[in-house]
């Protein structure tokens, strides 16, 4: 036999578990590797290479005697291992042979028939044979069940058809086997956890490549609940790749927060369990390589590309070649592609020779090779060709569905670009209809109904190469059934995107989907506008609206569903035990990112913080899989990814109100404009400068150096605030019923309150802010994310008792931020004392009656305990913005007088709490401001008030001047007490403010940080109105009377 054979034979056997008899139960973890092409494509492929030992371990002669096994079988046990150890391919098939012509010549009864057909399929596994593996194996499963004897042999005969299945890409029928074979392992009662645990972890891969992540999260939370009752069911080498296996499903699924829990856990293990590196080892570093880029930790990635690819280039196993093309991306992204090419060439060299050019490994290098000339490169000729190679493969393998959407959607692509869009259209429709023609007529350009898609990126993948070709054929032809069709596949990418969205847990998961995909919301708005434009037909504005009102805060928007989906459904302590369990995730995750940022990190404490986050995260996902399949009305609100129509508008936000909702893209202004007259888009082309103007403008507002160049600063301020005016609201005044506004605004605007804007340009010499024209002496001004997130705030019915609470700690000494974040880097920020913000808690309370806590009794451990008990909730203190981490940005409560709490209000602190507050007042600094990011506005502290219950929040956007914002403050609850709506309230505290300012304090930055958000409702009775009730009421009650005595 030759040496090459015997290396294939030996590497086959390395990537198998083979229950035979001769062999204690064992079980293979199916490895599942990513090979992911950063920002176009991801693929997932089968893969095992672990030494043969981990596979077999041999049982003696004496534990394969007695009764039960005849001596022949005992001879076919010896016969396999002496081949198994000699790597002697030829061997097992003769043996094979000779099984197959003793069963046709020799046995009669059906018990050796069935062993014999279970022997000869266990050589056919071992030699890559799967197909005739599956036959011989599916034979002797039907003989033994027709004699209804399901014995040891039964159970490994079920799970190796399932493993065939696995190596010929048929992933369906791996699910419906190894499901089998659990279900018969728990009734058999002889299997231990580990054995079953193991099959679990085939599942999870299986799974994946099905695009059904509801059951990859169903089996990867039994897996962790036997681990949980068990926790030497699964140990060592085998853990390790559970975890991987899991983390890479999260990958698939875009939880990327998840996948890296899952990933540092394996390397933990690998690192402490001192073994060699390995395909393990490579698949794990590769995994995080991936999961670290799509975080925004290029060093991260950097560094583990740099451990990995050494190894990576001396491995033969598909892990390797995987982990090379994932290097090789890299190097194509950053400007090396001819690097990159030279090495996927190698590979696809190395797996002919190896594995031979009519195995699966060898048409997915192909493939990746192919894609990468494709994208890096521009060789569409030899992409086709390569291409036309995996589709062949396909045509003779058409189980394999893993391989089906990299190749198809490759070669669409690559026909595409080489000028053919009708054949691309072919392949991509191939894809989307699997199984079935697409009619003639309609052919190319019908889509399928959404709910036959499941929420998968390569569907994504797909959906948006149609959609390119479809909008490049508009361009091309104006052809207005071509537009329609364009702007429908856009829609089922957001879609799809809404449905990733919703299956993702962790909030920065979200976040990292909502930047990546943000452009595909912004397109849908931009195709129904033209449909409309050219159509006429309202339905396509109204498609339009409702795509910009997804395009806000829909991480945001689904957490705050999810949290209402709970609340209203779930039993209150099992409600209550899911918000302490999402508290120590939070906890858990600050906890790390804070030490990590710390000049000397305590890596103990990380590594068991990250032990005790995934077990977390482990429980939190169980319960929550126990919501979905036993309370209905929990599943239905937390899938809801309605919007209100604009006929709805009035309703959500008052009759008397006009919604402007801003969208921008990098080219274009959207303004909608809806109220119970009117409901208009307006759309204008807009270039960079409309950006700076922006930033500048805001950079001018929240400046506190206001004597350096004062005279050019006003005269920008002058011109920039009617600029903007004339963009943003000049255009609209025409459609407005009334002086009240709710805004919502995007992107960059998301930093500007509106109020600041000028109606006309001041022409005198002085330098006078007072005497601007704002628009605030126009409108009663007030926000909201989006009218969609509003109307959720909206179902929160709280009781108004008009209970108040206000904190105000005394800071004894001066803080210095870098020694109490004890932070890598000093941030040289130094926070004093607030005198005036305890006046105006005092204040507040005794006008209101309300509750106070001062100084050493303004403590964090009070907070949360009394919080949820009050109306409105008043905090002046102390804020601390961290724009790396957010969720890390913290209040200041009292310092060292608070013994169960370390006296900072964080981000994550707040999400965990239960508020159910009309409205929540953050009298601090920069309590609204924060990191930008695309798709979810500004990651501020005051998000969280309002996701944890608060129907509105009244939030500062840069830092508060002590004694104004005290004023405007104490004005502002005054002029609530009468009954005013709080952005009429806070309107008229600042014009009273602007009428006794000095010249310096008239600047806008000393009365304008506030802004409302939320719920615009009053929160005070007007004391005036119960009184003109009064009369009204004797009035009806004595008419009332009189008309009872005349009629009685």
């Amino acid at each position: 036999m030759l040496n090459f054979e015997k290396f294939r034979l030996k590497k086959r056997i390395q990537s198998l578990y083979i229950l035979c008899n001769i062999m204690q139960f064992r079980t293979l973890f199916c490895i599942f590797q990513v090979l992911i092409c950063v920002m176009t494509f991801s693929v997932f492929q089968a893969d095992a290479s672990v030494s043969a030992k981990q596979h077999f371990r041999l049982l003696t002669d004496e534990e394969n005697t007695g009764n039960y096994y005849t001596e022949a079988i005992g001879k076919i046990n010896k016969r396999i291992i002496s081949l198994v150890s000699l790597n002697d391919r030829d061997g097992l098939l003769n043996l094979a042979d000779s099984l197959r012509l003793a069963i046709d010549n020799e046995v009669t009864d059906s018990a050796t028939t069935a062993e014999y057909y279970y022997y000869i399929g266990v050589c056919y596994l071992l030699t890559d044979r799967y197909t005739e593996a599956i036959s011989d194996l599916k034979q002797s499963v039907s003989l033994k069940k027709a004699l209804e004897k399901v014995d040891d042999n039964y159970l490994k005969a079920i799970y190796n058809i399932g493993i065939s299945y696995n190596y010929l890409g048929d992933y369906i029928q791996v699910s419906n086997y190894m499901l089998d074979y659990i279900d018969l392992a728990n009734n058999n009662g002889d299997s231990a956890d580990r054995q079953i645990a193991a099959a679990y972890s085939a599942l999870i891969g299986a799974a994946v490549e099905c695009k059904d992540f509801e059951n990859f999260t169903e089996y990867a939370n039994r897996i962790q609940g036997v681990l949980s009752s068990n926790r030497n069911a699964i140990t060592g080498d085998e853990l390790i790749r559970l975890y991987i296996n899991i983390g890479v499903g999260f990958i698939r699924m875009g939880d990327y927060s998840k996948s890296r829990v899952y990933l540092e856990q394996a390397e933990s293990l690998f690192r402490n369990s001192r073994k060699e590196a390995d395909a393990d080892y490579i698949n794990l570093i590769n995994s995080l390589a991936v999961t670290y880029s799509y975080l925004g930790l290029p060093e991260k990635e950097e560094e583990y590309y740099r451990k990995g690819i050494e190894f990576a280039l001396k491995e033969n196993s598909f892990l390797g070649f995987n982990m090379v093309n994932s290097y090789a991306i890299k190097l194509g992204n950053s400007g090396n592609a001819d690097r990159g090419e030279k090495l996927l060439a190698q590979m696809v060299e190395r797996a002919g020779h190896w594995y031979g050019t009519d195995s699966r490994y060898y048409i997915e290098v192909l493939n990746n090779y192919a894609i990468y000339l494709l994208s890096y490169k521009k060789d569409i000729e030899n992409a086709i060709r390569f291409f036309r190679i995996c589709t062949a493969y396909l045509d003779k393998n058409k189980e394999d569905s893993g391989l089906r959407f990299p190749v198809m959607n490759g070669y669409a692509k690559a026909l595409y670009n080489g000028g053919q869009p009708e054949k691309a259209l072919e392949k991509i429709q191939e894809l989307l209809f699997p199984g079935s023609d697409t009619r003639e007529d309609e052919g190319l350009w019908i889509n399928p109904s959404p709910e036959t898609l499941n929420a998968d990126k390569s569907v994504l993948t797909t959906l948006m190469l149609k959609y390119e070709i479809l909008r490049n054929m508009y361009s091309s032809s104006e052809d207005t059934e071509i537009l329609i069709a364009a702007a429908n596949t856009s829609e089922l990418i957001v879609f799809v995107v809404d449905n990733l969205r919703i299956n993702i847990s962790e909030e920065e998961s979200r976040l990292i989907l909502g930047d990546r995909y943000r452009d595909a919301y912004l397109r849908a708005i931009q195709d129904f506008e033209l449909c409309y434009r050219t159509t006429g037909e309202e339905e396509y504005l109204e498609k339009a609206f409702t795509y910009s009102e997804k395009s806000k805060v829909a991480g945001l928007l689904a957490a705050t569903r999810e949290l209402n989906a709970i609340q209203l459904n779930i039993p209150e302590t099992t409600a209550q035990f899911e918000k302490q369990l999402q508290r120590e995730i939070g906890f858990y995750n600050a906890r790390i990112a804070a030490e990590n940022e710390k000049s000397n990190p305590d890596m103990a404490a990380v590594n068991l913080w990250k032990e005790k986050l995934l077990q977390t995260i482990s429980i939190r996902d169980s319960l929550v899989l126990t919501f979905r399949r036993d309370y209905p009305g929990y599943f239905t609100m937390k899938y809801d990814t309605h919007t209100p129509d604009m006929n709805d508008i009035p309703s959500v936000i008052g009759r008397n109100y006009n919604y402007l909702s801003y969208v921008i893209s990098d080219n274009m202004l959207y303004i909608f404009v809806v109220n119970r007259r009117h409901k208009e888009l307006l759309s204008f082309h807009t270039d960079s400068l409309f950006a700076e103007k922006i930033a500048e403008f805001q950079n001018l507002l929240s400046s506190a150096e206001l004597h350096t160049d004062a005279r050019l600063k006003f005269e920008n301020y002058n011109l920039l605030g009617h600029h903007l005016y004339k963009a943003l609201i000049e255009p609209v005044e025409k459609y407005l019923i009334s002086d009240n506004l709710l805004i919502s605004p995007d992107n960059l605007l998301s930093y500007l309150p509106f109020e600041t804007l000028l109606t006309s340009v001041y022409t005198g010499n002085e330098i006078l802010y007072r005497k601007l024209k704002y628009l605030m002496n126009n409108y009663n001004i007030s926000y909201s994310y989006s009218a969609t997130f509003l109307q959720e705030v909206l179902t929160r019915q709280y009781r108004n008792s008009h209970s108040l609470v206000a904190f105000a700690p005394v800071y004894k000494k001066a803080l210095h931020l870098d020694s109490i974040m004890s932070l890598r880097q000093s941030v040289n920020r130094v926070f004093y004392d607030l005198p005036y913000a305890r006046q105006e808690a005092q204040y507040i309370s005794g006008l209101s009656g309300g509750s106070v806590y001062l100084n050493d009794e303004a403590r964090e451990s009070v907070f949360k305990k009394t919080a949820g008990e009050y109306d409105i909730i008043h905090l002046a203190m102390h804020t601390f913005l961290n724009d790396v981490n957010p969720m890390n940005s913290a209040m200041i409560f009292m310092q060292d007088a608070d013994p169960s709490e370390d006296g900072l209000l964080h981000t994550y602190e707040v999400y965990g709490i239960q508020l159910k507050a009309l409205m929540v007042v953050l009298s601090s600094c920069n309590t609204g401001t924060g990191k930008l990011s695309r798709g979810e506005g500004i990651l501020s502290l005051a998000r969280g008030f309002l996701y944890s219950g608060s129907q509105s929040v009244v939030m500062s956007m840069w830092d508060i001047d002590d004694k104004s914002g005290t004023d405007i403050m104490k004005s502002f609850y005054d002029n609530l007490s009468k009954g005013m709506s709080k952005s009429a309230a806070l309107r008229k505290a600042r014009s009273q403010y602007l009428k006794n300012a000095s010249q310096l304090k008239s600047h806008p930055y000393f009365w304008s940080s506030l802004v409302v958000y939320g719920a615009n409702d009053p929160v005070f009775s007007s004391k005036r109105k119960i009184l003109l009730l009064i009369p009204l009421l004797l009035i009806i009650s004595v008419t009332a009377y009189f008309l009872y005595r005349r009629y009685s």
